[in-house]
């Protein structure tokens, strides 16, 4: 079972303008940058794939399912913290629905500590008619970085990224992250600290990581943040931007290089 928190923070994509051009410009930045993160890219993957090894509790919705971190990671200007998104394929035949997880990074002594925020259960419909099929990658990275990332970024009148500072100094707290799980005594790296112990301990019993593993389904019967697009988008007048013809031109032109 997957429990979440509700996505009360949520910019609405309606004031980001996000479309195919600003979707392209993020892969320019991925482009351009991906090779001075890499090495952090892979570092959070190993710990993730750790933790569901672990049986972790807070990576229980990734048991039986395909998941994979967003290649778009924006750094603070200080480069000790980082956000992202871990995407998620739901693999539940009769899902209509895949799964997007804000992602923390913080570094202390040289070593990235990560944590879950807020999620996002990514509604296929309003995005594509078929909603029997599971997002692609790339269908799943637009949504995250239409729906989570405007909490970091912006976008200039060139349509050029701007990394909001100052986003990280509000959000990537450990008490923002932790709640009141996290006691105000020490520095903010001792309440990360605390908060990371805290999270690695949560440990799914043996019966429930059978259920989930046993299982390649995920029930979603818990509150969180649901985003679909009725209001941007009509069966009748207007074409999903994943059965688009400028999203297939898109796909075909990544596929080629």
């Amino acid at each position: 079972m997957w429990i979440f928190l509700i996505y009360s923070f949520f910019q609405s994509c309606s004031g980001f303008g996000y479309d195919i051009n600003k979707h392209k410009k993020m892969d320019e930045y991925v482009k351009s940058n991906f090779k001075s993160y890499e090495s952090v890219y892979h570092e959070l993957h190993s710990k993730i794939n750790d933790m569901v090894y672990r049986h972790v509790h807070s990576i229980r919705g990734q048991i039986g399912n395909e998941y994979r971190i967003d290649s778009f990671i924006v750094f603070n200007s200080e480069r000790n913290k980082l956000f992202t998104t871990l995407n998620t394929k739901n693999m539940n035949m009769n899902s209509y629905s895949d799964l997007v997880q804000n992602l923390y990074g913080v570094k202390i002594n040289n070593k990235w500590l990560l944590f879950f925020g807020y999620n996002l259960i990514a509604q296929r419909e309003g995005y594509k008619k078929d909603v029997s099929k599971v997002f692609t990658w790339d269908e799943l990275s637009y949504v995250a970085r239409e729906q989570m990332f405007p909490q970091f970024i912006g976008f200039d009148v060139n349509d050029n990224i701007i990394i909001s500072d100052n986003a990280f100094h509000k959000h990537v707290k450990a008490e923002v992250i932790g709640g009141s799980r996290v006691s105000p005594e020490g520095s903010e790296d001792e309440k990360f600290l605390r908060l990371w112990n805290y999270e690695q301990s949560e440990i799914l019993d043996s019966l429930e990581y059978k259920e989930l593993a046993e299982n390649d389904t995920v029930e979603i019967n818990s509150p969180l943040y649901q985003i679909d697009k009725p209001e941007n988008q009509s069966y009748f007048f207007n074409t999903l931007i994943f059965d688009s013809q400028e999203w297939k031109d898109y796909v075909k032109e990544r596929c080629n290089k």
